[in-house]
């Protein structure tokens, strides 16, 4: 049961990313622009003081922005990190230093 569904997570994943990468860049960056107004503006941003964050793939809604809030509010920022078996962890980073510095894992299959 769990290799059927990974496969069908991994169809899903395949299906998303191959939508995601056919929205034009300009129509991107308006609607990264939108949605980051939009959460920004949120009081359960607002209210927070620790914020969960993706790091986004290029063919995605960009959270760069969302970061730079994030650090210029001084609020504690964790990001995702998938181990090797497949745990999922939270990892605090503490700047935009840290997210630039971070390595840039792509997983071929999901940005074709």
């Amino acid at each position: 049961m769990q290799l059927g569904l990974r496969t069908i997570k991994d169809g899903v994943r395949k299906d998303i990313a191959k939508k995601l990468k056919s929205i034009n860049p300009e129509d991107r960056s308006s609607r990264s622009a939108k949605i980051t107004e939009r959460f920004l503006q949120s009081d359960v941003y607002r209210n927070s003081r620790a914020i969960s964050l993706f790091v986004s793939l290029p063919s995605e809604v960009s959270t760069r922005p969302i970061f730079e809030d994030i650090f210029q509010s001084h609020k504690i920022c964790y990001i995702p990190k998938v181990t090797l078996n497949g745990e999922m962890q939270m990892l605090q980073i503490y700047s935009l230093e840290d997210l630039d510095s971070l390595p840039r894992v792509f997983l071929p299959q999901y940005i074709q």
